[in-house]
């Protein structure tokens, strides 16, 4: 009987783990960041440097916003350090995920967001362990 048990259980949780395939033009990425509760921290950050030097920021929107504070989007401005690199010292424009974390709270937020390529390469979408203190 402990037998059949533990096979209906592992049925289960092996049905429950099975989906749809992945969609192979969107890729997954995971990071953390920290927050004080009651101010707002940049946590994410993008730009990209093509041929000449050319700097080039994503478009970004947010997928889920937070539930401990929100999420928004703006920019940053960024210089590349790579000595030696023929871009070192560029100046760029970054795209940038701002956490406005509310007052008196403390815990671990997530925020979804998706870096849109434009078909050039798949869309990327980013999760963000956010720590709030």
């Amino acid at each position: 009987m402990k037998l059949a048990a533990t096979a209906a259980v592992a049925a289960l949780l092996l049905a429950g783990c099975a989906s749809e395939p992945a969609d192979p033009w969107i890729a997954y990425a995971s990071t953390a960041a920290d927050a004080q509760a009651g101010a707002s921290a940049e946590i994410a950050a993008h730009y990209s440097l093509g041929e000449e030097c050319a700097v080039s920021a994503p478009v970004l929107e947010i997928v889920e916003p937070g539930a401990l504070g929100v999420a928004s989007l703006g920019s940053v401005a960024r210089t590349f350090s790579a000595p030696d690199a023929p871009c070192d010292g560029t100046e760029a424009q970054a795209s940038a995920v701002f956490y406005d974390a509310a007052a008196g709270v403390s815990g671990v937020d997530t925020v979804v967001y998706r870096e849109l390529t434009g078909g050039a390469r798949p869309d990327v979408v980013h999760t963000v362990s956010v720590r709030v203190r």
